[in-house]
């Protein structure tokens, strides 16, 4: 692959800045994460203040203190922003149903604790769940990989799934 379509590729992706294991990031790469990231802050701040609909990526840019262009580089869209942000907090939503997975004996005592928990995570990340609510609505991508998500959740599930179904028919 040639430089610019390396470039190309990268263009827009969580993964266009990868470590390389042994190798400190050259100052330009740690300048890149860290305008990625203030976009990335920044667009989850426009987002609540303005909603996904009236949000824009000059909106973003500007908040982050960089040019629309800027946002260009790091994003395709807005979408990307929220599929970022979902990214996120996948692991924590994860973690609760692989949480309430891991109950073996429901009891009222641990079934109580788990809906805490499950119910603390979703007070925390509220706005977080807000924002994917809205671009859900309104953007192809972010359903897609909603859907994704929830296809993929028997995976951190075995036992509820397994009991009416083989898990391979969920693949």
């Amino acid at each position: 692959m040639t430089a610019p379509e390396k470039k190309s590729a990268q263009r827009g992706r969580s993964s266009e800045l990868l470590d390389i294991p042994g190798q400190k990031p050259s100052s330009r790469e740690a300048q890149k994460r860290l305008t990625r990231e203030r976009l990335i802050t920044a667009g989850e701040a426009e987002f609540r203040i303005r909603g996904y609909n009236e949000t824009t990526a000059e909106n973003i840019a500007t908040s982050a203190g960089t040019s629309r262009a800027t946002f260009y580089v790091y994003f395709k869209s807005k979408a990307e922003v929220v599929l970022e942000l979902m990214q996120r907090s996948s692991p924590d939503v994860l973690r609760a149903y692989s949480d309430l997975d891991a109950i073996t004996k429901p009891t009222l005592r641990n079934v109580k604790a788990w809906l805490r928990s499950t119910m603390a995570l979703w007070d925390t990340r509220r706005s977080d769940f807000t924002i994917m609510e809205q671009a859900l609505a309104n953007d192809d991508a972010v359903t897609d990989m909603w859907i994704s998500t929830l296809a993929n959740s028997y995976q951190v599930m075995p036992r509820p799934f397994g009991r009416v179904t083989k898990a391979k028919d969920h693949e």
